[in-house]
């Protein structure tokens, strides 16, 4: 039995990609909302959390916390609550249109810089006489016009002919992946039924690819991580469409069976252009996709990342409510989490994450409370509520996460670590749920869209820069603070993509990935690893190098190990603690403020370790912006 999930229909609106302030109509009055005499006995939190049950995804604290620090609202409160509420908003984006007019909310951010004008403007909370409540309401008002914009620059840009380098300058980024999908399925069923083959696709595919990489050269591109995440999914349908026409020269006897089957096994987007709505197939199954505003960068598609997705929503569309359980286990970091919102925003919702601790609420209502939440805001019944690192619960606590996701037809999704407690948990309280264990990570798949989405040329690259991590992963000696899994590769992938960009058209792709992989790898390695990695770089590169060591001169050896630190920060943020002795201390502090000196950044030490501090407490010792 399948289940037809379906956000609802609308008529598409004659409407442009780009919402521009001038041709925006008039800002419409908001209504004054008055708080209801039988909730002004309550504590702030559930007044709050009474009007708007989103505000659910928010802790008690934090909201006691808002009411205390802004009482009288305004934008600093409605930034607040954007980030307490985990959604795709980062940032509202304020227009003073007249100086005579109350500003209004024209348009909302989220990470990387990715935005979504709104149709129709919200205005600001008056600045005199506002209180928290104002605020709030007029984020609830946001939120309303987000999911209403989103899906009307979607059917705008399914509707038109524009380019994905236009449409990358103009649109939010989930719409120019939905839209790049869209149109593959198009051009992939047309070239079947005309017989075609992959031939012109693979074509159509390239010449789209090089656009991109032209527009992602220039410099200070403002849509360049959108560009990024639609080379990623090029090189994905690329990958695919090779691997078809691989089938077509074979001439194997099964041919047609196994194209069939990868045809399945791959998503299928279609426009509705009678509703404006678009569908997915994957798998045998077919749902309606969300309108919801998620910002965020893609995951790179592997042969798991395929399974985890047909499980995803083979498992949602179950009849029975008390199967809609997901459960994906793997050992910690590998990024299980983050695997399961990208399922999420695949089928167009918001997910909502809660991580779980020993001080996590165990009380039904407490979770009761997110979750509906949830479920009301965040796409509906496909928006997955991911409970993270549920191994560390009771099984008491997780049946009533049960009994409140069943409660409210929630996709309920845990994540676990590997162990004695996630046998308990499997053969239990979630003996029902849908388990997944994540194999290691595809190193040379991920490698390759990382390193061709950056504009990387060289297709051998990536597979040597994931050979070499594999050789230190087994070669080096066991340290806890070694990493050569999925999140270096990422870092390597960013610095070098940012230097062959950097260096034109006669870049050396194999020097420049060599120097990358020395000056991030390097710092981190114990002095017997060193020659591991001079070795490796020997082996995979040709090189034949000497690596010093940061003890072998005394003279500089602390500065050479500040000047590590800031390279690997420059791109990409990162932190790194290491032993030192106390005679070295004082030494390498002295070394360090220099180099902080060097571009005018803030120093700051704390008499206490960091798990010491609550987040409150850290933030209330950093300096302020004006007196740095």
């Amino acid at each position: 039995m399948q289940r037809q999930v379906s956000g609802g229909s609308t008529t598409p609106r004659d409407i442009t990609l780009k919402f521009s302030p001038d041709a925006k109509a008039e800002p419409k009055p908001r209504p004054k909302r008055r708080i209801p005499s039988k909730l002004k006995n309550l504590p702030v939190a559930e007044q709050m959390t009474a009007l708007h049950p989103r505000l659910g995804l928010a802790e008690d604290s934090q909201l006691e916390y808002l009411a205390k620090c802004f009482p009288a609202g305004g934008k600093k409160a409605l930034q607040a609550m954007a980030n307490l509420m985990q959604g795709g908003v980062v940032d509202c984006i304020v227009w003073d249109r007249d100086p005579g007019r109350p500003a209004s909310i024209c348009a909302a951010s989220g990470k990387s810089g990715d935005h979504v004008d709104l149709v129709d403007p919200v205005p600001m909370p008056p600045t005199a006489g506002c209180t928290l409540f104002d605020t709030e309401s007029c984020l609830a008002l946001v939120i309303d016009q987000l999911e209403a914009s989103v899906r009307a620059v979607t059917q705008a840009a399914l509707a038109s002919d524009a380019s994905l380098v236009d449409l990358a300058a103009d649109a939010p980024l989930q719409v120019c992946v939905l839209v790049q999908r869209v149109r593959f399925t198009k051009a992939w069923t047309k070239a079947k039924r005309d017989g075609r083959g992959s031939k012109g696709c693979l074509a159509d595919l390239a010449a789209t690819r090089q656009d991109l990489l032209c527009r992602l050269k220039e410099d200070e591109v403002k849509e360049a991580t959108t560009i990024e995440v639609l080379l990623a999914l090029l090189h994905e349908q690329s990958s695919l469409m090779a691997e078809f026409q691989k089938l077509e020269k074979d001439k194997v006897a099964d041919a047609a069976e196994q194209q069939a089957a990868l045809r399945e096994s791959y998503p299928q987007f279609t426009y509705h252009q009678d509703t404006g709505t678009v569908s997915m197939a994957l798998a045998g199954n077919e749902l309606e996709i969300g309108t919801q505003y998620c910002a965020g960068e893609m995951m790179i598609t592997t042969e798991f990342t395929s399974l985890l997705r047909s499980a995803y929503i083979n498992t949602m569309l179950q009849p029975d409510e008390e199967k809609r359980v997901l459960v994906l286990c793997g050992p910690p970091g590998s990024g299980k989490e983050r695997l399961i919102r990208d399922v999420g925003r695949l089928c167009g919702t918001l997910p909502t994450a809660v991580r779980a601790f020993d001080t996590t609420p165990t009380d039904e209502a407490w979770w009761e409370r997110r979750i509906r939440a949830a479920v009301d805001s965040s796409g509906g019944l496909m928006a997955p509520f991911i409970v993270s690192q549920a191994d560390r619960m009771s099984e008491a606590a997780v049946s009533k996460i049960l009994v409140a996701g069943l409660k409210h037809q929630a996709a309920l999704c845990f994540t676990i670590v590997p162990g004695s407690r996630a046998d308990a948990l499997k053969s239990g309280v979630l003996a029902k749920a849908t388990f997944v264990t994540m194999p290691p990570p595809d190193m040379k798949v991920i490698a390759e869209g990382l390193c061709l989405s950056k504009g990387v040329k060289s297709t051998s690259l990536p597979g040597q820069i994931a050979d070499l991590l594999s050789c230190l992963e087994k070669e080096c000696s066991q340290q806890p603070h070694y990493d050569f899994g999925t999140r270096t590769l990422s870092q390597l992938a960013g610095q070098i993509g940012h230097e062959v960009l950097s260096a034109g058209t006669f870049a050396d792709e194999m020097q420049i990935a060599a120097s990358v992989i020395r000056r991030c790898i390097l710092p981190k390695l114990l002095p017997a690893d060193i020659l591991i990695l001079q070795a490796l770089l020997s082996k995979h590169f040709s090189l034949d190098l000497h690596l010093p060591s940061p003890s072998e001169d005394a003279a500089t050896r602390l500065g050479r190990v500040v000047t590590y630190i800031r390279d690997i920060t420059r791109l990409e943020p990162d932190c790194m603690v290491l032993p030192m002795s106390s005679g070295d201390q004082d030494k390498f502090l002295i070394e360090f403020c220099k180099g902080l000196n060097a571009d005018g950044a803030t120093s700051l030490q704390i008499e206490k370790s960091l798990c010491d501090l609550s987040v409150k407490s850290f933030w209330g010792q950093c300096p302020r912006k004006e007196s740095q």
